[in-house]
């Protein structure tokens, strides 16, 4: 049973009743619930303040009745119900294709399922039991990689206002898997990987790996990390000699 949220309650209410009017066309109409069809829907309803909660997308000005769906106390309770509903179900459905699409990556690879089939049942469930923990079908594979190999290792770990992606508590170590948006945002991941070193410590080290080599050679990614480690100074390594 999905309770629904107090906010959206309160953004409901109205003083002077459910009754809306607005001037259109030189006359005066009493909007119909976007639902059921009755006369007398609410049309002050918050869109910004549920736009914001729900999608997280910030709306600047204010709505007219016109410009909206008007609801009856009731249709919209209702909606706001299913859409809850829809959402978690959503959001569920698509955890379990990005992990299907890292799946289908690495039997392209011809990974040894036979080998991996611990470490693989184990990201499964973790992936399903905790929303937000992996961004993309790489960090899935990463993880898969990773875990067998018997990495310690905490995904979507926070680090002050930062999220990173994977870190080593055990080996001082921070491996952020990059996108090719990240070839546009140099200077801002040099100002974030520094802040992230000042709250750690200068012991630590940030790693960055492009989606490209988890992609081709998942299977390399523990190799590919100590040749990091041992060649930090140049961070130079040739991904496809590896």
């Amino acid at each position: 049973m999905i309770e629904l949220d107090k906010k959206i309650v309160l953004n409901y209410i109205i003083a002077g009743g459910l009754k809306k009017t607005y001037k259109k066309r030189g006359g005066v109409c009493i909007m119909k619930c976007w639902v059921c069809g009755k006369e007398g829907a609410n049309c002050t309803r918050d869109i910004t303040a549920e736009y914001k909660l729900y999608y997280e997308i910030p709306i600047r000005k204010t709505v007219k009745a016109e410009h909206q769906r008007c609801y009856c106390k009731k249709c919209y309770e209702d909606t706001m119900k299913r859409l809850a509903i829809e959402d978690k179900q959503y959001v569920t459905l698509k955890r379990k294709r990005m992990f299907e699409n890292a799946l289908d990556k690495l039997e392209r690879q011809q990974l040894d399922f036979v080998k991996y089939e611990e470490a693989i049942k184990t990201i499964e469930e973790y992936n399903l039991e905790n929303d937000g923990k992996f961004d993309s079908s790489q960090e899935i594979m990463a993880a898969i990689i990773l875990i067998q190999n018997r990495y310690h290792i905490k995904p979507q770990a926070k680090v002050g206002s930062y999220q990173v992606d994977f870190m080593f508590p055990e080996d001082n170590l921070i491996l952020e898997i990059d996108g090719d948006r990240h070839n546009f945002k140099k200077s801002y991941d040099k100002r974030r990987d520094s802040t992230i070193k000042e709250i750690l410590g200068s012991e630590w080290q940030i790693l960055r790996i492009p989606t490209d080599m988890i992609d081709q050679k998942a299977e390399k990614l523990p190799l590919a990390i100590e040749q990091l480690l041992d060649y930090k100074a140049t961070n130079k390594v040739n991904w496809r000699a590896l």
